[in-house]
């Protein structure tokens, strides 16, 4: 079935690394059976509404341009999580979506001969070499180009890329913003598909997305699908819960993008995004948190479904009459969500106070929550450490490493293993391409040569 597409409406554009972050682990936190104030049980539903389709079309006159896409499909999921980094081949890497046709019918006449061809029966041994033949075939031209087992998602990006010139990519909860070092620009600027796959790909954010959304959560569906990866990964989500944002880029100012958190439908705290210290927003404190207040009362307080959630916004013009405040994300009050320049014991205990004030009150004071801004020594020790650099070699290397000498040697030992099983069965494949290759070649020469598509 070929996946919705919904566009949202026509808003001044903005593009953020805006979603939640993995910050405090889940072992530095109080648990109930602490004297300290704890988390509020964390249910699938709290997280299904920080999903970004659940809550954009609800607030679009104040959310950035983007095109959401979804269900992606149960393809789509596969190649994002399958090993190695393959991507389509040039041509059909461009941008503006040359390569791809955008008639569906192009798509269904061969995924229909290829349905009807499969449920033939062959009553003779030659014709069921061919069939394996061209399985072979179809299997050689899905691994030089992987977007072909996701047509429609494929015509989509390309679609959106068009429209957009240059996007921003995210899932239902997380942008890749651990993966933007693997990029020429060292952003999450995408300008063709390729673009997209791959920082989506070499994002462990993305298949914490994938494969674990769930797992803190109280209540964790019960799947009904069977394989060993459902005992495996009990809180990964349905691949047709899975849907792909496309923002529209564009670059703005990251001292100006604030994360707000709420409990007892009050903003509790404010914190700035970026840990650079920016002097001029200092004698600024005052007029944004009128702004972002303002927002919230007007916005969004009373009109999210949940009490407790954290919600990211960004202002334009904080200092002037013209001032705006856009709502760039929205995510669950949970561990998973990075507190930034608090720490959760510290949000916790002003979410016990927030809860305990409108408990006993039908009309609690007010009161003007504090915003942490960067500062000198803040910006020092971002410095000294390079964001998100535990994402930029495999796990597995990290876990080594941890293990000391006798850990990398026994991953040496690993990884050579791994390489000399890869060249035996490339080794015993190459064959078969090479018989593919030839047939092809004879078939060009047949018709005079392919046309270029």
């Amino acid at each position: 079935m070929r996946p919705s597409v919904s566009a949202l409406p026509d808003t001044p554009p903005l593009s953020s690394d805006d979603e939640a972050d993995n910050g405090t682990t889940i072992n530095d936190l109080p648990t109930s059976s602490s004297s300290h104030p704890t988390f509020p049980p964390l249910t699938c539903a709290h997280l299904r509404n920080c999903t970004f389709s659940s809550w954009s079309e609800r607030y679009n006159h104040v959310t950035p341009k983007a095109t959401v896409i979804k269900p992606v499909g149960r393809a789509f999921v596969e190649y994002l999580l399958s090993d190695g980094i393959i991507l389509p081949p040039d041509e059909t890497r461009k941008s503006n979506g040359s390569g791809w046709s955008s008639d569906e019918s192009d798509w269904s006449d061969e995924s229909e001969h290829d349905s009807d061809f499969d449920d033939q029966s062959f009553p003779d041994g030659e014709s069921n070499k061919d069939n394996n033949d061209k399985k072979k075939s179809s299997n050689t031209t899905a691994a030089r180009d992987p977007s072909i087992t996701f047509p429609h998602v494929a015509i989509e990006i390309s679609r959106v890329l068009s429209k957009y010139g240059a996007v921003c990519p995210k899932l239902n909860w997380s942008s890749p913003r651990d993966a933007a070092w693997i990029t020429t620009t060292n952003t999450l600027k995408c300008v063709t598909a390729a673009d997209v796959y791959l920082v989506l790909k070499s994002s462990s954010f993305v298949t914490h997305d994938l494969l674990h959304a769930y797992d803190d959560c109280v209540d964790i569906p019960v799947s009904s699908a069977d394989g060993e990866e459902v005992n495996k990964f009990p809180g990964a989500p349905d691949p047709e819960e899975i849907e792909l944002v496309l923002r529209k880029w564009i670059d703005i100012n990251p001292s100006l993008e604030f994360r707000c958190f709420v409990a007892a439908r009050s903003v509790i705290a404010i914190s700035q995004r970026s840990e650079t210290f920016f002097s001029f927003l200092t004698p600024l404190r005052d007029h944004i948190c009128d702004h972002i207040l303002g927002f919230a009362d007007s916005v969004i307080l009373q009109t999210f479904p949940d009490k407790e959630f954290c919600f990211d916004v960004y202002i334009s013009k904080p200092e002037t009459p013209e001032a705006r405040v856009w709502l760039v994300d929205i995510n669950p009050f949970a561990p998973s969500t990075d507190p930034l320049m608090f720490t959760w014991l510290e949000l916790l205990g002003l979410s016990s106070e927030a809860t305990a004030a409108a408990e006993s009150s039908t009309d609690p004071m007010k009161t003007i929550p504090e915003l942490r801004l960067a500062s000198q020594d803040d910006s020092i020790r971002s410095f000294s450490a390079k964001p998100f650099s535990a994402h930029m070699m495999p796990k597995e290397v990290v876990d080594a490493g941890c293990k000391g000498g006798s850990g990398m040697a026994e991953f040496a030992r690993s990884w050579k293993q791994f390489l000399n099983k890869k060249k035996r069965t490339t080794t015993d494949a190459g064959s078969d391409v090479s018989d593919a290759d030839s047939e092809l070649s004879t078939s060009d020469n047949d018709d005079g040569g392919i046309e270029d598509i």
